[in-house]
């Protein structure tokens, strides 16, 4: 888990569009979360499965807590006035998994040196590592393409909008609850 940076990149950027439907733009503007300890401490820990559910914990709250703080609007938007800010919920129960994986990725930054200019979240997508990280389900669940968050929301919406029709609501109900997604 901890030996590639690529795939820490890529798990974190995949991760990330399970909890919100943002853009690629968006996501590299978010900080990463704070660690209980150092990022030796941490790396050294997870490698030897001493990382505890509460450190996971810690890192995903302070991530989320970091967002709800920073009230980012989308970055398309940012030549409007009165756009919300972004949205990102990550449910009680998806924390320490989803905490384990910006440990990993916080590690790769901070073994790095923070730099100024570096972001956070690389919008790493690319198949090759896709296949070597997640296997050939994964690819085939792409399309046999580069990750895209925009296919990914899609298909989530389609799927909303086709249970709904599956159980005998409106086309109209139906893609009202699409949209709302």
């Amino acid at each position: 888990v901890m030996s590639k940076k690529k795939n820490a990149e890529l798990w974190l950027y995949i991760a990330l569009h399970i909890f919100s439907a943002w853009r690629s733009t968006d996501y590299v503007r978010l900080e990463p979360p704070s660690l209980r300890y150092s990022w030796m401490e941490t790396e050294r820990r997870v490698a030897n499965g001493t990382y505890t559910q509460e450190d996971a914990e810690y890192a995903a709250r302070t991530f989320l807590g970091k967002i709800e703080v920073l009230q980012l609007h989308p970055n398309k938007t940012k030549a409007y006035r009165q756009v919300p800010p972004l949205l990102f919920h990550c449910p009680e129960n998806c924390l320490a998994p989803f905490g384990m994986i910006l440990s990993v990725a916080a590690v790769h930054y901070y073994r790095d040196g923070e730099q100024t200019e570096k972001a956070f979240v690389v919008a790493r997508k690319d198949l090759r590592t896709i296949r070597n990280f997640f296997g050939e389900d994964m690819v085939k669940a792409c399309g046999y393409r580069d990750f895209s968050g925009l296919r990914a929301n899609k298909s989530v919406l389609q799927s909303v909008s086709s249970t709904a029709l599956e159980d005998n609501q409106s086309p109209y109900l139906a893609y009202l609850l699409a949209s709302l997604m």
